[in-house]
C-alpha cells in the first residue's frame, strides 16, 4: 500500500540483504542472534572474505581472545552505542582496528530482528587525518606567504601617500605617483594570481553535455593569438579522432587554455608551434601538447623538475601560475600531468585523465 512505511516494504522483499546493505553502506547486518546477514563489500576486501564465508555465523568468528558478541549485546542495551573501538579479525589472522556504531533496526523502522555496525576502518581514519594535517599546514603556510606578498606592496603605498601629503614640489608628487601606480600594479598582479588559482578549476553549476574536441581546439586558436601579441603562435590540432566527445567540457577546456597560456608566454625564437593531439583508451583519455620554436631556458626547467605544485609556490614562481591552475584541474580530475623536454628541447605536456 501506499501508505506503507518505505523500510517495511523493503524487509518484505526476498532480496533483504542486497537491500538493507545498500541502505547502510559501510556497514555489517547482523539478525538478533548475532549471526551475519550482510556485510559491505569494502569490509569484506578490508578482512578478505567472501559473504558466504560469514552468512549465518556468529560475529564471534572475527574475534580473537574476545567475546564480541557478549560485548555487542552489552553495548546495545540502550538500543545503539557510538564510536566504539574493536579489533577483528581478519582470514589471515591479522587484527584490523575499527571504529563501530551500532543500533536495532528496529529504532528508526516498524521492522525488529536485525542489527546494523557502522564500521569505519582506524587506518583509513588516520591516513585521512594525516593527510588534512598536511593539507592544513600547507594553506597556512600559503596565507603566511600571501598575506606577506600583499602586504609588502601595500605598505609601500601607504609610505608612499604619506609622503605625498607632505611635499609641496610638484615634481616629488610627480615621482611619488608614479611609484604609487607602479606598486599598485605589483598588488593588482599579486591578487590576480590569487584570484586566478581559486577560480581556475570552477565550472558552470548548469549541467553541460559532451562537446566535440575539435570545437574546443576552434576556441583554444583564438587564445593562442590572444596570448601571444607580441609574436604570432599557431596552435595546430591534426586530431586522430576528429569525432571525440569531451563530458566535463568546460572544466576540461579551461585546463587545456591554461596549458596553451603557459606556452604562449614563454619567450620565442621563431615559426612557434603548439602542436596538439588527444588519444582515448578503455581507461582514460590523453592530451599531448608540443611546443615548438619557443626558448626555454635552463633554469625554467630545472625548475619544473623540482615544482611540488603547491599552494605557496604560486607566490615563489608566479611565471607558472598557467601550470598551477592546470595542475590543480588535473588533481580534482583525479589525473596526472607530466612536463618533459625532449632531446631537440621542445616542452612536452602529457594530460591523462581517467576516463568517467
Amino acid at each position: 500500500m501506499i501508505g506503507d512505511d518505505i523500510t517495511t516494504q523493503v524487509i518484505k522483499t526476498d532480496d533483504i540483504r542486497q537491500r538493507v546493505s545498500a541502505f547502510f553502506p559501510d556497514s555489517v547486518i547482523l539478525d538478533n542472534r548475532f549471526r551475519f546477514i550482510a556485510v559491505s563489500q569494502n569490509i569484506l576486501d578490508t578482512l578478505e572474505y567472501k559473504l558466504s564465508d560469514l552468512y549465518e555465523q556468529s560475529i564471534n568468528v572475527l574475534s580473537q581472545n574476545l567475546d564480541l558478541k557478549a560485548l555487542l549485546e552489552q553495548r546495545l542495551r540502550a538500543g545503539y552505542f557510538e564510536q566504539e573501538k574493536f579489533k577483528i579479525r581478519a582470514k589471515n589472522s591479522r587484527m584490523v582496528g575499527f571504529s563501530v556504531s551500532g543500533f536495532y533496526f528496529g529504532l528508526i523502522a516498524d521492522v525488529n530482528g536485525l542489527i546494523v555496525l557502522k564500521c569505519k576502518n582506524n587506518d583509513e581514519i588516520n591516513l585521512i587525518h594525516e593527510k588534512l594535517e598536511l593539507k592544513t599546514a600547507e594553506l597556512d603556510s600559503f596565507v603566511y606567504k600571501s598575506s606577506h606578498a600583499l602586504r609588502g606592496p601595500l605598505a609601500t603605498i601607504k609610505g608612499l601617500a604619506n609622503l605625498a601629503r607632505i611635499t609641496k614640489d610638484p615634481a616629488e608628487i610627480e615621482f611619488l605617483i608614479q611609484q604609487i601606480d607602479f606598486f599598485a600594479d605589483k598588488l593588482d598582479d599579486k591578487l590576480h594570481q590569487l584570484i586566478v588559482f581559486a577560480e581556475t578549476d570552477k565550472a558552470s553549476e548548469l549541467p553541460v553535455g559532451p562537446v566535440p574536441l575539435i570545437g574546443i581546439c576552434e576556441k583554444l586558436a583564438s587564445v593562442a593569438v590572444e596570448n601571444s601579441v607580441d609574436f604570432p603562435v599557431r596552435f595546430i590540432y591534426d586530431l586522430q579522432d576528429k569525432s571525440m566527445l569531451i563530458q566535463n567540457s568546460e572544466i576540461i577546456g579551461n585546463l587545456l587554455k591554461n596549458i596553451l597560456q603557459f606556452y604562449a608566454r614563454q619567450p620565442k625564437i621563431q615559426d612557434n608551434r603548439i602542436l596538439f593531439d588527444s588519444l582515448r583508451s578503455v581507461s582514460a583519455t590523453e592530451f599531448i601538447f608540443r611546443g615548438r620554436g619557443f626558448s626555454i631556458s635552463d633554469d625554467l626547467v630545472s625548475k619544473m623538475k623540482t615544482l611540488n605544485f603547491g599552494y605557496s609556490e604560486i607566490l615563489d614562481y608566479p611565471e607558472f601560475i598557467d601550470c598551477y591552475a592546470a595542475k590543480k584541474i588535473v588533481m580534482r580530475l583525479r589525473g596526472s600531468v607530466q612536463f618533459t623536454l625532449d632531446s631537440s628541447r621542445e616542452l612536452v605536456v602529457l594530460i591523462t585523465l581517467p576516463n568517467q
